[in-house]
């Protein structure tokens, strides 16, 4: 199986949008780009997805099934960047801090308190 993600990527853009051009804009490709895209996803596929008049797009009843699978999958990759980008941002991830006892105990509790309370999914660890 040959998955080809922009393909898909065009065609969620258009079916979210039932705009060509819309899509172009939002992908910043150009609009002919976005009809060439979809004509070879509904080669491949072997079925048209989309039902052009001049006004207007709408899905065909092969358009909508594939919606249906195609906009969870978008809405997990967009969810795992956002994880990623915020185990940057030390959303995530784990401290670990190795110290005597009387720093432990005398000097770093409180900072530890506060990382706690401002980062408190990330587990943290003390080495004496």
């Amino acid at each position: 199986m040959d998955i080809n993600f922009e393909l898909y990527k065009v065609f969620y853009q258009v079916a979210s949008t039932l705009s060509f051009s819309e899509a172009s804009k939002k992908l910043y490709i150009s609009q002919s780009a976005v009809s060439q895209s979809i004509k070879t996803l509904e080669r491949k596929l072997e079925q048209p997805l989309f039902i052009r008049s001049t006004k207007k797009v709408r899905l065909t009843p092969a358009g909508e099934t594939l919606l249906k699978h195609v906009e969870p999958a978008v809405n997990l990759l967009q969810k795992g960047e956002t994880q990623l980008l915020d185990a940057n941002a030390l959303g995530l991830g784990q401290l670990h801090i190795g110290a005597s006892d009387t720093i432990c105990r005398y000097f770093l509790i409180p900072y530890l308190k506060a990382f706690h309370v401002q980062f408190p999914d990330v587990p943290n660890r003390l080495f004496s």
